[in-house]
């Protein structure tokens, strides 16, 4: 009887676990948004615009470069707090899976 109750308390803390990093993924994954739409126009006007991009401040190579590096620097900060949160994910599945 006792060993059921802590298996209960234990699933439901872990179902609390699975919860908070779901919100924390998605903040995480609502502010990566505009860094990939960032690095984004960035490629397109450093390698498809030529001259001709849709916003005009883009046709300035230097500007271009610069939302690249940004938007590619800000992905790369949101992915280093999204793996982790990621992987613990699954291993909360997997030991959920298992049990």
């Amino acid at each position: 009887m006792v060993d059921r109750l802590s298996r209960e308390n234990m699933y439901s803390s872990k179902e609390e676990e699975k919860q908070q990093l779901q919100k924390k993924l998605y903040i995480l994954h609502a502010i990566e948004i505009p860094f990939t739409i960032l690095s984004s126009l960035g490629l397109y006007a450093v390698f498809v615009a030529d001259g001709d991009a849709i916003i005009s401040l883009l046709n300035n190579k230097n500007i271009a470069y610069g939302t690249l590096i940004v938007g590619v620097a800000g992905m790369v900060l949101a992915s280093t707090k999204i793996l982790p949160l990621m992987k613990r994910k699954i291993q909360l599945e997997n030991e959920e899976n298992n049990t």
